[in-house]
């Protein structure tokens, strides 16, 4: 799937709520089905089109925000969705207001200048300006248009001006010196998803000049009625251009808008958390940082948007059977009614808390499409906006403390991945972990140092243990357990940071698994699997497998979990050589048929009992075997896992059968005897 169409699926998973009313939300639904349209498309250019109409018209809070009419709108859909239609509404709207008042069309306030220079003549003129454009690409291609050089940055530097509605506006020319006095200029674009994906991240990638931040973006699903929704759609119950005309006539004159004290306790904290998150990211991004800080001042404005329209809909509706108003025409019964209404002395520039809710809506949609264009990844957009910086944010502490070797993150990775083959596998010893990896040139050191790498990533802690015989404090390091990762998924991302397998490390922290392991031999055997992170070595001594006692046994490695059993199954190997080297001479020795069992046990605790081996040593051969061919016997695991079988040969309980195998024979010496009985000897008092 290409990048763009991942972008385009992520847009289209963004919701806007409802934020007009129930009557705006129905009259828009009803003009979208009418022009067969999508009724989100008809969004951008609406609000820009009322910016406009309120003129010189602004809303004040605080003492440092005084918002002008100012709006900058792009409309992002694919080709052939319906983006012209909507546009195309919305300026016939606009248009026969002008229409109505006679205006000529060199004085017309709709414009599309071709180049700055075109349009600073017109704002000279006409301070008030709107300007619809079909193709994004169009406008932004006239920057710089008939100049020599890169004369773009000039030009995009004066849309960044007006954009602020300053009262003043100064452009020197070689021939001349243009001041304008309150300009005021609303734009309006029509753009592709691969256009403006590339813009948002040259903005986010700090290639640009921010002129992209200050257009609200609105990318929806497009709709594609069938002739019966078309057909079957509900009555208008005005036209917009009445309602247009009635916001004009009440920002004739300019109003100041305000907040009432419900308004105000509801932006106030939004105005407080938008700061912060300023704060938060203006160093370590810039481009989330920029957003925050003009959303305040997009609330405001979007504010003042929403009350014009639900006011004139309300004054229409209201006075509409007194006045005997035609709500779908322009006419000298509406101009009259407008003129009455701005002689009373009725207040409509105070701003409820409701609107300031839904304008913080809208500018969250607008906000989140930016953030899905930009190269932001696993983010989820049903949350609310603040909710979204902070995965953000998160992402960007992950990405900072991110400074690891290769060699750090597998060590992090064997860290993480350790099983200790008991139950408390969330607890990890430095000393274990060193000697289980001693041969893989990992020391205590860099050990240590891994430890604090994934405490500063939040997966664990270390601390430091009891002190051994050498007085020395050993340092342990505990895991995130499953329920902390099930509590918290940002360590979700931190995992797939250090390339673990998330489902392998809960599966290791449930200890070993017990497994059976296959036995070709005839032999009655009993193999264990015996592991320890500080494993013991075998002496060299002589191997008893298929009766041949000269082949010399390779020092292997066995993991035994308890050193005085190791003691003990020494003992018992020197007992059994000897016992086997008495019976080696006598020619009478029958043997038995035995049956295969094989019982795989992970600890020690599944071993014969070691008094039970001590009486019956006399009637018992024991055999080790060390098994070389651990890929056929046994798996492999980090700490190269040696599989010890204990073989036992069944002995016949009838004693007219004679001597069996393994058991001395009754006409050896009597210092034979007694050599025997002193070695028994020893074995008890060691033990």
């Amino acid at each position: 799937m290409s990048s763009v169409k991942q972008v385009i699926l992520r847009l289209y998973s963004i919701k806007l709520q409802p934020v007009f009313g129930d009557s705006i939300e129905a009259l828009l639904n009803s003009i979208s089905l009418e022009n067969s349209t999508c009724r989100e498309f008809l969004i951008c250019p609406l609000i820009t089109a009322v910016m406009h109409l309120m003129s010189l018209s602004r809303i004040e809070t605080l003492a440092n925000l005084k918002e002008s009419c100012v709006m900058y709108t792009v409309l992002v859909a694919c080709a052939s969705t319906g983006k012209s239609p909507a546009m195309n509404c919305i300026r016939n709207a606009v248009i026969e207001i002008e229409k109505f008042l006679k205006v000529p069309d060199d004085k017309s306030k709709l414009i599309n200048a071709a180049t700055v220079e075109g349009l600073i003549t017109h704002l000279k003129n006409t301070p008030c300006m709107l300007s619809f454009w079909d193709e994004a690409s169009t406008f932004f291609g006239s920057f710089g248009l008939y100049k020599g050089g890169d004369a773009k940055a000039y030009d995009r530097s004066f849309f960044l001006t007006l954009y602020n509605g300053s009262s003043e506006l100064h452009r020197d020319l070689a021939s001349q010196r243009i001041v304008l006095l309150n300009p005021r200029f609303n734009l309006s674009l029509l753009g592709h998803p691969s256009n403006f994906i590339k813009y948002v991240r040259n903005e986010q990638n700090n290639n640009d000049d921010g002129l992209i931040q200050r257009f609200n973006i609105c990318a929806p699903k497009p709709v594609f009625l069938k002739t019966d929704e078309i057909l079957n759609r509900p009555e208008k119950r005005c036209s917009l251009s009445v309602l247009f005309y009635i916001i004009y006539r009440l920002n004739e004159v300019p109003i100041t808008y305000v907040l009432d004290e419900n308004a105000k306790n509801t932006f106030y904290p939004l105005y407080n958390r938008f700061k912060e998150y300023t704060d938060k990211f203006h160093i370590d991004d810039t481009f989330i940082g920029a957003m925050c800080g003009k959303a305040s001042s997009q609330i405001l404005r979007i504010s003042i948007v929403l009350h014009s329209l639900k006011i004139s809909y309300n004054l229409l509706f209201n006075h509409l059977s007194q006045h005997r108003l035609d709500a779908f025409k322009i006419d000298e019964r509406l101009e009259k009614f407008c003129g009455g209404i701005l002689k009373t002395n009725v207040k409509y520039n105070v701003i409820n808390s409701t609107t300031i809710e839904n304008a913080y809506l809208m500018i969250s949609y607008f906000n989140k499409n930016k953030i899905a264009m930009a190269n932001y990844l696993n983010l989820s957009f049903d949350r609310d906006l603040f909710e979204v910086f902070d995965q953000i944010y998160d992402q960007i502490e992950l990405n900072s403390t991110w400074d690891l070797t290769d060699e750090q993150v597998k060590l992090c990775c064997k860290i993480m991945l350790f099983n200790k083959y008991s139950e408390k596998s969330l607890r990890i010893c430095l000393n274990e972990l060193n000697q289980r990896h001693k041969n893989d040139k990992i020391n205590a050191t860099t050990i240590k140092e891994a430890f604090l790498i994934l405490e500063n990533l939040g997966l664990g802690y270390m601390e430091n243990g009891e002190p051994d015989k050498f007085s020395k404090f050993n340092v342990y390091f505990n895991k995130v357990s499953e329920g902390e990762i099930k509590s918290d998924l940002k360590m979700i991302s931190k995992f797939t940071k250090l390339k673990i397998n998330l489902p392998s490390y809960l599966e290791s922290l449930k200890g070993p698994v017990m497994r059976k392991t296959p036995t070709a031999t005839k032999t009655k055997r009993t193999s264990f699997i015996i592991e320890e992170s500080q494993p013991k070595r075998i002496n060299d001594r002589q191997s008893i497998t298929d009766g041949n006692l000269s082949t010399p046994i390779s020092t292997q490695m066995i993991n035994i979990s308890s050193p005085t059993l190791n003691s003990r199954l020494h003992q018992f190997v020197h007992q059994s050589i000897d016992q086997r080297e008495e019976s080696k001479d006598d020619s009478n020795i029958e043997e038995t048929q035995d049956t295969d069992e094989t019982v795989t046990a992970p600890t020690v605790s599944n071993l014969p009992n070691i008094d039970d081996l001590e009486s019956s040593f006399s009637n018992v051969n024991f055999e080790f075997e060390i098994n070389n061919q651990l890929t056929s016997r046994s798996p492999i695991s980090l700490n190269d896992q040696v599989t010890t079988e204990i073989s036992t040969s069944k002995q016949i309980q009838n004693p007219s059968e004679g001597r069996k195998r393994g058991r001395p024979s009754k006409t050896k010496s009597k210092k034979s005897s007694e050599d025997n009985t002193e070695k028994e000897t020893l074995y008890s008092n060691e033990f």
